[in-house]
């Protein structure tokens, strides 16, 4: 069952989750390009794109290219997108309660898997580029 659905995010447990981590973003630092946004959450475009276009069809955010170079995508959250902001601890509540994980808990296990994907970006091959760290 979606608890996001009085905000209009839900479109499945598969995608709740990811919009709030898109949305979240853009209410600490608006306007991001499709690039930076890619870089700071360490998404791939291929998952940015879609989530981008589901928030844009709720008239939440807009997507525009920059005026110093056309081929950036910005991505800016609009009223509404702002205003569901109100209900950001409700959201977050709601799926830090789907996880069945006490709080304490997830906070550790976040700290792990940061730590994982630093020790694999230190022992990757010479020849791959390494991602930027945004978490």
């Amino acid at each position: 069952m979606p608890c996001c659905g009085p905000c209009a995010l839900s479109h499945g447990a598969e995608t709740e989750c990811p919009l709030y981590v898109v949305l979240s973003a853009l209410w600490e630092e608006d306007d991001l390009t499709s690039c930076g946004f890619c870089t700071r959450l360490l998404f791939d475009p291929s998952m940015l794109i879609p989530l981008v276009k589901q928030l844009e069809a709720q008239c939440r955010v807009t997507r525009h290219p920059g005026t110093d170079d056309e081929r950036k995508a910005f991505i800016t959250l609009n009223r509404a997108g702002w205003a569901l902001q109100k209900e950001a601890p409700e959201i977050a509540r709601c799926l830090l309660d789907r996880t069945g994980v006490d709080p304490t808990e997830l906070a550790g296990t976040s700290k792990r898997i940061i730590q994982i994907r630093d020790n694999l970006e230190e022992k990757a091959p010479a020849d791959r580029p390494r991602q930027p760290r945004g978490l």
